[in-house]
């Protein structure tokens, strides 16, 4: 991580030397804005665990944010990223109660940053409508939904689902196509989302996270053997303790509801 932190402040050192040259190649700066995500994504998932980190690579990959967007102003794609990443950062402090995982839709939004959200829904309202929303954008928006509602029954998921079927349209991946099921459960309910992810299993068989979300799926679809079963795939997978702590948990609830 400390090599790709150095990484993303030579290019953006680089991008600073450079601008008074009108032109700057767009693969270089979806690769520097790739970089910068897969930096925050990283520090963000290692700080906000139950581990001790003292180093916050989130909090570099704003800075270096803040940074390309200030040479660059204007850029929905650098803004929106922006955006993106306040969002998620502001949830940083509600994620886990102790070693445990606190669910989005559990999570206490007291302890949520609202000085991030305002920021980050102001940029997303300051961005230019002259183009397509980009892939930065559309996961802003979605996270932006998220964040601004004012409780989890208060979450338009009409509207997530809606910008997850855009971002796919645009990213069609296995893993947009996952997060996008949990959104079709929310609307049209969990079977409706099992069948969506039928057609994941062979690209995804490998993926703790695909399993875990067919394990709650199943769990709300009432299918308990199921879940068990693919919580237990999930556990498999997982290179966490304390992931393992909250697999093992949901286990034994479910096993304990079979047996009633």
């Amino acid at each position: 991580m400390e090599k790709r932190l150095s990484r993303a402040k030579l290019t953006a050192h680089q991008l600073a030397l450079n601008t008074d040259t009108p032109f700057i190649d767009p693969r270089r700066l979806d690769a520097v804005q790739g970089m910068l995500y897969l930096l925050f994504t990283e520090g963000y998932n290692a700080a906000s665990s139950p581990m001790t980190n003292k180093i916050s690579f989130s909090d570099e990959a704003i800075s270096l944010t803040r940074d390309l967007l200030s040479l660059l102003p204007g850029n929905n794609e650098i803004q929106s990223l922006l955006a993106l990443m306040l969002f998620t950062q502001s949830r940083r402090n509600a994620r886990f109660s102790g070693r445990k995982p606190v669910p989005l839709d559990e999570q206490d939004r007291t302890l949520w940053d609202q000085r991030m959200i305002t920021e980050a829904t102001a940029l997303l309202t300051q961005l230019t409508r002259t183009s397509p929303p980009g892939y930065y954008q559309l996961q802003a928006c979605i996270s932006g939904a998220h964040s601004t509602a004012n409780s989890a029954e208060a979450t338009d998921w009409n509207d997530i689902l809606f910008l997850y079927n855009a971002l796919y349209q645009l990213h069609p991946t296995p893993v947009v196509a996952l997060n996008r099921a949990v959104a079709t459960a929310h609307v049209h309910g969990a079977q409706k989302a099992l069948e969506e992810l039928a057609g994941l299993q062979a690209s995804l068989s490998l993926y703790q996270y695909f399993h875990s979300t067919r394990a709650h799926l199943l769990k709300r679809a009432g299918q308990l053997p199921q879940a068990i079963d693919a919580f237990r795939h999930a556990y498999a997978l997982s290179q966490q303790d304390w992931e393992r702590d909250y697999i093992e948990q949901e286990i034994r609830g479910l096993e304990k509801k079979r047996k009633k």
